[in-house]
């Protein structure tokens, strides 16, 4: 933990001019052993009571070191000790570190040789606070450098130790230099065994260089953590800072290599203040930054500290980070710092100090939060797990403008977390702060705090030390059970010597100015009774007396088991006077009370009975039960389930009994009188059926259910003897059997339904029928239900022609609305009485006056013309009608068939064929302004522009006539069907719309079917008709030139198969000629003539013949824009060159806006207005 610059640091700044790191504790695992294996001398009680001790207490020892009272120099303000670390070591053994310079001595120890120059050390002491050995650095003579150990951690190598150097410093034989009086960091192995010095390095640079922290690993090795400046050489590597100070994490093998390092910082002083491991050797380090930090290792990201925030980073062996948790600051610019951690009980704690307010992060998300005391630094811990999810925080408190720090932290062996650090405020009488519960009140100025927290971060214990001014712990660690180690300097900042109280001890230094160092034990007193923990058989309960009923050694009051009897109290009903004695034996203790039987327990049998008057109380009845009115309804003490035979002391056994054990009545006697069915039970209150019929006198809610509820007995009531289930026998009691409220005698269906009432509702008529179920003829007029309109309906009546004329069982002069039955209401019935089975319809009563077209109604529409007349008989009611009963529009004026009013076109009557929808208009199906019987193409798209013939632009056009439309055209400007019948060798595809014949099978620009030489070479000369000149006959014998030996052959000649004629063939063998030599001679000189210049022909003609080709070939796939070919030209015009008119994918519609199909068989545009095509996509 590095001094910061803060109230405490700025008293000590102005005298000491070092920004040293106070130490950090060695790393303890509660579960790297069993307490028992430890600690054989405490039972597991007795680890349980010391689980959360801390020390409030007994002073074992206090040693320090300090200025030499005889020096020569006079105490002075240099003759002074600093120690910064404590660690606790194999068979308790207690390292001590820091440095001293003047003349000093140590109590009972060593008095090290005067320096004037700080000067390095570390040592020994036993458990007990006896010196074992001192160690210090050395210096040539002619260096000026000093020395200071920060901190100290045990390993396999053995002891490591970190801290700085200026100018040249030894360490035994070794000898290691800065260069300069500049700081560099170190680290050193003190081998213990041969009490030397195996490995000394350095690292650091030009500046200020410091060594914060160190962890020895088990593989021999050991971290160390620290802050650099500018540029700084570790190891093989230089490391560049971004600004200021920079934080650095490096590995030092146990030969003194440095196996890796990481750097890291930004443009301010950061720090890395401490470093701990967990059981597998991953690295947490902790310090603090400002602002935001350059290339965070792994990438981490963290908030800006502003002006400072703490963190906590989990690094592997390897060197690399694992994951990064930042600790910000308030909002309102207050920092955040990280000083201490340690690990233990399976996480990581991390100590530190804040103002204002602080986060505990994780990325962008806020974990937990807390707020400072206003105007005060709080120390707070954390506890954060190995994966990195916090935990808990808890923090210190204290007045305004006061504050604590945390210098270190340590892990007991029972998992109780102790602390140390300083506090401080600004009275000028005492110094006060509080840790949880605990206040702690001391002399003015700085004093020292020791405090410790359980595993959940609860505040179990603090105590202060100190003096006349600035005393401040630094380190701590635990010595065993119970003890506690803390180190640190204490009367600093005085121009004179002082004395300092360490619990119930005093210490006096003549040390000035920069104090003295001192490391302070002490055993642990929790309860304050004055009797320390390891002594003390309850050491968390305050037990002056020591009562130990059973000599167990544990207190009675925190022993679970006072008597020692195998209960533990919590159950024990009998906690003493009788001990030592073994409960879990049946015979000793039958009801497993704790109570001994024999000695103890006036209830043997745990059945709430005493003994004395327990009628069942032996070996053989029942244990442990509690006797009750639910179990023992006689209280003898006999269980009434299984042991009493008469549980309500009735003198009627329980077998007999039908209400053995009712809890309202235990003193009657059964009697007619009192017990109608003479069941056992009481007519008052006990039977709920007094005559035993099966029906009980009430319901839940007191309303009466037996209708005899003492009637008849030796009867139960079932469907055969009740039939409505009323308790009363039908054959001798009930009067109304099935309960429908009609005597038997009036009762048309006296076994009929039950669970129902004869009312006007239910039984219309009365006559005990219910009518939704038993009654045909609810209302008794004579006809069935199935048939009658008004099953409920009127009574005391009879259907017939004169009452019902329709028949339909509703009362023609009360009931029925329509007399005739033909669903017109009698007040709109011209008819009300007319003709019966038949319903009004349109079809049957077209004017709905109720009567019957066919042989009632004289006028069936009611238009005021008989039918007789009538030339229109159905016209609609309410409309005016002309001569001869016709309304308008019963008319056709256009003669076409569909009247006027569903005439669509009144003034034109549409062509025939064509009104599929009758609507009396020539149809347009698809909507194109061509009429159907007009249109070629009468299912165009919509929205599709169309020709003079109605069929569209894009989807309907055959430009090439071959039957294929040209958005399916695969070959457009296929040849014409003349064509193609001419040549039938070619064929054609249907479906794609492609021939055979237009294709250029030997690619020499002629279609096949126009190829009078299929096979020609497109890479020679090719002529007209598309030969080479190989397969020409100049001569016309029949013979092609490439075969012709005779390539001058008369017309009409005949000739061999060489293309030779007889005539050609003698005068090739006439002696009179030249000789045969000769001509062959002339022969190759005009071969070679006629080849020379025909090469100079062929090239020039070869060259416009492909251009030529290409034209074709171009024009021919419908390339857009197509090239012009000229012959005489090896150039290619402009596209507005190009004559449209012969393309076959090329159109001009009426509105005159040209028409093109590319390759892509995409559509392309362009009106009269626009200067480019544009591509048309089917949209409006």
């Amino acid at each position: 933990m590095q001094t910061r610059g803060r109230l405490v640091i700025l008293v000590l700044l102005s005298l000491i001019l070092a920004p040293w790191i106070g130490a950090m504790n060695p790393i303890v695992d509660p579960e790297d052993s069993e307490l028992a294996d430890t600690f054989p001398e405490l039972n597991e009680e007795q680890v349980d009571a010391i689980l959360n001790a801390g020390a409030r207490g007994v002073t074992s020892w206090i040693k320090q070191g300090t200025a030499n009272p005889n020096a020569p120099n006079g105490p002075g303000d240099i003759n002074s000790v600093w120690i910064s670390d404590v660690i606790n070591i194999t068979n308790n053994g207690v390292i001590v570190t820091g440095s001293y310079r003047g003349d000093v001595m140590f109590d009972s120890g060593a008095n090290p040789i005067e320096r004037e120059q700080r000067t390095a050390f570390v040592a020994q002491l036993d458990q007990y606070g006896g010196w074992q050995w001192f160690v210090n650095t050395g210096q040539p003579s002619d260096s000026v450098g000093s020395a200071h150990i920060e901190q100290a951690t045990m390993g396999p190598a053995g002891l490591w130790v970190c801290g700085w150097i200026t100018d040249t410093i030894t360490f035994g034989n070794l000898s290691v230099t800065t260069g300069g009086l500049y700081t560099d960091g170190f680290a050193a192995l003190y081998n213990i065994s041969i009490s030397d010095w195996d490995v000394v390095t350095t690292w650091g640079g030009p500046n200020d260089d410091y060594a914060n922290g160190c962890a020895a690993t088990g593989e021999g090795s050991v971290y160390v953590v620290g802050s650099f400046r500018a540029l700084a050489q570790f190891g093989p590597n230089q490391h560049q800072s971004e600004g200021g100070s920079d934080m650095y994490v490096l590995k030092v093998d146990q030969m003194g290599g440095i196996s890796w390092a990481e750097t890291w910082g930004g443009d301010y002083n950061d720090n890395l203040t401490a470093i701990a491991l967990d059981d597998i050797e991953n690295a947490y380090i902790v310090g603090y930054y400002q602002d935001n930090v350059v290339d965070w290792p792994s990438n981490h990201i963290v908030t800006a500290g502003r002006p400072y925030n703490g963190f906590v980073s989990k690094v592997n062996p390897a060197g690399s980070f694992i994951w990064s948790r930042d600790i910000a600051g308030g909002v309102n610019g207050q920092p955040a710092y990280a000083t201490a951690v340690t690990f233990g009980n399976g996480d990581i704690y991390v100590g530190g100090d804040f103002e204002g307010s602080v986060d505990f992060r994780n990325g962008n998300s806020v974990s937990l939060s807390m707020l400072a005391n206003t105007s005060a630094v709080n120390a707070y811990v954390a506890s954060i797990s190995t994966s990195g999810n916090w935990v808990w925080a808890t923090r210190s408190s204290g007045e305004a403008n006061s504050g604590q720090i945390i210098n270190d932290l340590a892990v007991g062996p029972l998992g109780t977390i102790a602390v140390s650090g300083a506090f401080w405020d600004n009275n000028e009488f005492w110094t006060n702060s509080s840790f949880g519960t605990f206040l702690l009140v001391r002399a003015p100025g700085v004093e020292g705090f020791v405090a410790g927290l359980d595993s959940y971060g609860n505040w179990i214990w603090a105590d202060g030390f100190g003096g006349e001014k600035d005393d401040i712990s630094y380190g701590v660690a635990w010595l065993g059970l119970g003890r506690i180690l803390t180190a640190g300097r204490h009367c600093v900042a005085l121009e004179f010597g002082c004395g300092s109280s360490f619990g119930n001890v005093n210490k006096t230094t003549y040390s000035e100015a920069e104090g003295a160092g001192f490391v302070w034990a002490f055993e642990v007193d929790t309860d304050y009774d004055g009797v320390p923990d390891l002594d003390d058989n309850c050491p968390t309960v305050n037990n002056t007396d020591q009562a130990d009923m059973d000599g167990d050694n544990l207190g009675d009051l925190c022993d679970s088991d006072a008597d020692a009897d195998n209960l533990d109290d919590y159950w024990d009903d009998c906690i003493g006077p009788t001990v030592n004695w073994n409960q879990s034996e049946w015979m000793n203790d039958r009801d497993g009370d704790g109570c001994k039987d024999s000695e103890e327990d006036d209830d043997d049998d745990g059945d709430g009975i005493l003994d004395i008057v327990d009628d069942c109380d032996d070996f053989t009845t029942r244990h442990n039960w509690s006797s009750g009115l639910a179990n023992d309804y006689d209280s003898d003490g006999c269980h009434d389930a299984d042991e009493d035979l008469d549980d309500d002391s009735d003198s009627i056994l329980d077998e007999f009994d039908s209400c053995p054990r009712i809890p309202y009545n235990r003193t009657w006697t059964s009697s007619p009188e009192n017990d109608h069915d003479g069941d056992g039970c009481d007519n008052n209150d006990d039977d709920a059926d007094d005559d035993n019929d099966g029906i009980n006198d009430v319901d839940e809610d007191g309303d009466g259910l037996d209708q005899c509820p003492r009637g008849a007995t030796g009867w139960t009531s079932v469907s055969s003897t009740d039939r409505d289930g009323d308790g009363c026998l039908d054959s001798s009691e009930d009067l109304d059997d099935d309960g429908d409220g009609v005597m038997d005698n009036f009762d048309d269906c006296k076994e009929g339904a039950l669970n129902w009432n004869s009312q006007t509702e239910t039984d219309r008529d009365g006559d005990g029928c219910r009518d939704n179920d038993e009654d045909d003829d609810d209302d008794g007029d004579g006809l069935m239900d199935s048939d009658d309109s008004c099953q409920a309906g009127d009574i005391g009546w009879t259907s017939n022609p004169n009452t019902d004329v329709d028949g339909d069982g509703c009362q023609d002069n009360s009931e029925d609305i329509d007399n005739d039955g033909d669903k017109v209401a009698n007040d709109g019935d011209d008819c009300p009485s007319g003709v019966t089975g038949w319903e009004s319809s349109p079809l049957l009563d077209a004017d709905s006056d109720g009567c019957r077209d066919s042989d009632e109604d004289p006028d069936d529409d009611n238009d005021g013309w008989l039918d007789s007349q009538d030339l229109c008989p159905g016209t609609a009611q309410n409309v005016a009608v002309y001569d001869g009963g016709c309304s308008e529009e019963q008319g056709d004026d256009d003669g076409d068939g569909i009247r006027n009013n569903l005439d669509v076109c009144q003034d034109e009557a549409a062509v025939e064929g064509f009104d599929l929808n009758f609507d009396g208009c020539t149809d347009d199906i698809d909507e194109d302004g061509k009429t159907d019987d007009i249109d070629q193409c009468p299912d165009t798209p919509a929205n599709e522009t169309i020709d003079e013939n109605g069929c569209g632009w894009v989807t309907q056009q055959d430009a090439d006539g071959d039957g294929v439309l040209d958005i399916d055209d695969g070959c457009l400007g296929t040849s014409n069907q003349t064509i193609r019948d001419e040549n039938p060798g070619y064929a054609f595809d249907s479906i794609f719309g492609c021939w055979a014949g237009d294709e250029d099978d030997d690619d020499d620009g002629y279609d096949n079917w126009l190829d009078i030489c299929p096979n020609s070479n497109p890479e020679e000369l090719i002529f007209e008709g598309g030969c080479n000149f190989e397969q020409e006959d100049e001569d016309g014998d029949g013979v092609p030139n490439g075969d012709d030996g005779c390539p001058e052959t008369t017309t009409g000649a005949n000739v061999n198969e060489k293309g030779c004629s007889a005539s050609q063939l003698s005068a090739g063998s006439d002696e009179g000629g030249m000789s045969t030599g000769v001509l062959i001679t002339v022969f190759l000189v005009v071969i070679i003539l006629i080849v020379g210049g025909a090469v100079i022909t062929v090239t020039v003609i070869k060259k416009r013949q492909e251009t030529e080709r290409d034209a074709r070939q171009s024009i021919k796939r419908g390339d857009m824009p197509a090239p012009a070919t000229e012959v005489a030209e090896e150039t290619l015009v402009e596209e507005e060159d190009h004559n449209f008119e012969d393309d076959p994918n090329y159109k001009v519609d009426e509105n005159g806006c040209e028409w093109w199909l590319d390759d892509d068989r995409k559509w392309w545009f362009r009106t009269p207005e626009m200067d480019d095509w544009m591509e048309h996509t089917g949209e409006q």
